[in-house]
């Protein structure tokens, strides 16, 4: 039987990932032009505009140890001064 909240998180989970790895696409840039991307992933703080979708992704991404386990597995680049690579 699935545990549908583990599931749930795996989906969220992978939605997070491709953030990271996807480094252009149509939803990419209004993702990144709506939620300032990784920085608002990032804060605590929701706004009334936030989808439920980006609130369950920030929801995720503050789970004890998640986010920790996750930027362990990426390395940082620093490309042109204005994009971070994956």
């Amino acid at each position: 039987m699935i545990d549908i909240r583990w599931f749930n998180i795996a989906l969220l989970g992978k939605w997070i990932w491709r953030l990271g790895y996807e480094k252009q696409g149509l939803w990419k840039g209004m993702v990144d032009s709506k939620y300032e991307g990784w920085r608002d992933l990032r804060s605590q703080r929701n706004r009334c505009s936030d989808s439920l979708w980006w609130r369950d992704l920030k929801e995720v991404w503050s789970l004890d140890g998640w986010k920790d386990k996750f930027e362990a597995n990426f390395s940082w680049e620093v490309g042109n001064e204005r994009e971070i690579r994956f």
